[in-house]
């Protein structure tokens, strides 16, 4: 059975704005802002249903002392759905 159209499925998710200059947890621009983990990026996304751009910056006191991020500054995210 051939169709002429192609099916496709969507994924719905929350996004946290595209930034360099402020913290994506706090929005915060005064201070040193650092690279989130590709691996942190993706829990978060399974977890929270949300997508953070792997540009995107944060606070270092947003990270604990394996540079992974604090469940409160998890728990503080939210975004708008995109």
């Amino acid at each position: 059975m051939e169709t002429s159209e192609e099916e496709s499925t969507g994924f719905y998710f929350n996004r946290t704005p595209n930034s360099h200059k402020y913290c994506f947890v706090c929005r915060k621009s005064d201070g040193p802002l650092a690279q989130v983990a590709n691996e942190e990026l993706v829990k978060i996304l399974l977890i929270k249903n949300i997508y953070i751009n792997p540009n995107n910056r944060c606070c270092p006191e947003h990270f604990d002392e394996n540079h992974l991020l604090k469940s409160e500054a998890i728990n503080c995210l939210s975004g708008s759905i995109k």
